[in-house]
C-alpha cells in the first residue's frame, strides 16, 4: 500500500487520511486526536515522511490504537518508530506482532476523555472509542460493514 500524501483536519483536534487498499479493497481510514498534551494516532495506515509532524504540532505521540484484528495495518511500524505503545484489545493482535502492546478493555481510558466501548458479536477485539472532547466524538473502525441489523418498529421488522 502506498502511503497517504495528507490528511483532513477535521476539528482543532483531530485529523483523518485515508488510501485505497488494492489488497482487500476499501478505502482505508486512520484517525490522529489531539489531546491536550499527547497525540493518539487510530488504525493507521502509512503518511509520507512529513505529514506526522504536521499532524502533531508540537504535542508528542503517546500511542497508537487499534480498533479491531483486521486494523493492525502500520501500528507496529508506528509504534517503533515513534517509541509508543499500541492500544488494543487482547484479541485484536497476533500474539507475535508487538511486544509494544498494551491491553485495553470496555470502559477503560487510553487516556483523559478516550473510552472504550467494546462492540460484542464483531470482528475479534472490536472496540468504538468515545474521545468526549467538545460535545463528543465516536470513532469507529469498521464495526458496521457486513452486519445485518434488524430495527424493531411498530409494524413490525426492518432488516437493512
Amino acid at each position: 500500500m502506498r502511503p497517504a500524501c495528507d490528511f483532513d483536519r477535521i476539528a482543532s483536534d483531530i485529523a483523518i487520511w485515508h488510501a485505497y487498499d488494492s489488497e482487500v479493497k476499501p478505502e482505508l481510514y486512520s484517525t490522529c486526536l489531539l489531546n491536550a498534551d499527547a497525540t493518539y494516532l487510530i488504525d493507521p495506515i502509512p503518511l509520507q515522511k512529513d505529514a506526522p509532524e504536521e499532524l502533531t504540532g508540537s504535542a508528542p505521540f503517546a500511542g497508537i490504537v487499534v480498533t479491531n484484528s483486521n486494523h493492525h495495518r502500520a501500528a507496529t511500524q508506528f509504534a517503533n518508530q515513534l517509541s509508543v505503545a499500541i492500544f488494543a484489545h487482547a484479541h485484536t493482535l497476533p500474539s507475535n506482532q508487538s511486544s509494544r502492546l498494551t491491553t485495553i478493555a470496555d470502559g477503560e481510558e487510553v487516556c483523559d476523555r478516550l473510552r472504550v466501548i467494546a462492540i460484542d458479536g464483531a470482528t475479534s477485539g472490536e472496540i468504538v472509542l468515545h474521545y468526549a472532547r467538545n460535545g463528543g466524538t465516536l470513532i469507529v473502525g469498521d464495526a458496521l460493514i457486513k452486519f445485518a441489523i434488524r430495527l424493531c418498529v411498530s409494524a413490525g421488522e426492518i432488516l437493512l
